[in-house]
């Protein structure tokens, strides 16, 4: 618990550095912003708003950039902003396909949303691109969870044939 603490209170005196940094430098070299907002998008939706304005801002710059549009669907998905979400998430799953942090977002909002058969299918998916990956480029925590969330989808499913 200290441990975690520690680390919260470490990033947050980061997120105020790199708000400083971000007031002085040209729009530009805003891009650095990508992974400190969906950091923050996955903590809690108190900054996700102050955020969105930032990670806008990077897909701006380069629209085409899957992570920048992940992370902006994933904010609107913090903040129940679902169709903002899945846009955003959809477009970035068409820019980096194999990338299995996408197709987790995908399978919660799919979940959050009703659609767990597709919520199935993109964890599925996720996992799969997991196993493609390098292994120490995976959390290992990650896969993981996501086997989780597959398996209480794949039991409600078998539930819901079972009922029909």
């Amino acid at each position: 618990m200290a441990r975690s603490r520690a680390g919260i209170k470490l990033f947050d005196a980061l997120i105020d550095t790199l708000r400083v940094i971000s007031r002085t430098l040209s729009a530009g070299f805003e891009r650095f912003w990508d992974r400190a907002p969906s950091t923050a998008a996955r903590r809690s939706t108190d900054p996700v708003q102050e955020f969105v304005a930032y990670i806008k801002r990077a897909v701006d710059l380069d629209p085409a950039n899957g992570a920048y549009l992940d992370s902006l669907g994933w904010a609107y998905f913090r903040l129940g902003k679902y169709e903002l979400a899945e846009d955003n998430l959809l477009k970035a799953s068409q820019k980096i396909n194999t990338d299995p942090t996408v197709h987790d977002h995908l399978g919660d909002l799919y979940q959050k949303t009703g659609r767990l058969k597709l919520a199935a299918t993109n964890w599925e998916r996720a996992l799969t691109e997991w196993n493609r990956t390098i292994a120490a480029e995976v959390d290992p925590a990650d896969p993981v969870r996501v086997q989780k969330k597959l398996d209480s989808a794949k039991m409600k499913l078998a539930k819901e044939e079972g009922a029909k």
